[in-house]
């Protein structure tokens, strides 16, 4: 039966969320990988424009390196927060079963103290 009116359970949940992060990840990844070329192609620029003695071009084209470094570093992080929100995401559910655990240990425990109790009415 096809479960297109029910709500997805939470490992469908998780496993939809790990999955877009992961594709989110290698897209940031992908972009690093394109921008450091990009860099080593601006210093080859830099040299070769330094190398024939145009300093306005190398200023212009420092700069611009300085600003693809500044990406660089922020698609970075923006890498590693990403990874940081997958650890979270595959952590929330054993946290909630952890967390449910002694609620219903202390509710099991309850109810055999309550029986006892009976037990111990019914034998005086």
């Amino acid at each position: 039966m096809l479960k297109i009116f029910k709500k997805p359970d939470v490992k469908e949940q998780v496993r939809e969320a790990q999955r877009d992060l992961r594709q989110g990840t290698r897209d940031v990844d992908r972009e690093v990988v394109a921008l450091r070329r990009e860099e080593e192609k601006l210093i080859r620029e830099i040299k070769a424009a330094a190398k024939a003695g145009n300093t306005p071009a190398t200023r212009v084209l420092a700069k611009s390196l300085v600003r693809l470094r500044s990406q660089v570093a922020k698609l970075q992080g923006s890498s590693a927060q990403l990874k940081g929100i997958g650890t979270q995401i595959t952590a929330a559910p054993k946290k909630r079963q952890a967390a449910r655990a002694p609620a219903a240990a202390a509710a099991e425990e309850d109810t055999d103290d309550d029986l006892m109790a009976r037990l111990a009415n019914l034998k005086s």
